[in-house]
């Protein structure tokens, strides 16, 4: 699946933490294949349901989330905004296509 995100062509690559097993997606450049952007955050605090991920987009992520939700991966709302003092950690959950990306990796 391709993502449209700052100047960049990106690949969606799906995986986990392996420190807690949530979901996480990494962003690829298309033609180099070099890593554009780590879309999601592992925050151990934060509990998430199986199809919910913790988009990180702030600082160079700033409209991660909008280009997630135009491929059509995650909802267009949050399901839940945590924040500390600085940041706020938008929790999504996946689409029924987003969901899939895992799926495939498994079978």
């Amino acid at each position: 699946m391709l993502v449209e995100f700052d100047v960049y062509t990106c690949e969606v690559v799906a995986t986990y933490y392996y420190n807690s097993g949530k979901k996480a997606i990494h962003l690829i450049d298309h033609e180099d294949g070099y890593p554009v952007a780590q879309a999601t955050t592992c925050i151990d605090e934060i509990e998430v349901e199986p199809d919910q991920i913790i988009i990180k987009d702030y600082a160079e992520n700033t409209g991660i989330a909008e280009a997630l939700i135009e491929a059509g991966i995650i909802n267009k709302e949050p399901d839940v905004v945590y924040a500390d003092r600085y940041v706020t950690f938008p929790v999504y959950s996946l689409t029924d296509e987003g969901k899939l990306m895992w799926k495939e990796e498994t079978q």
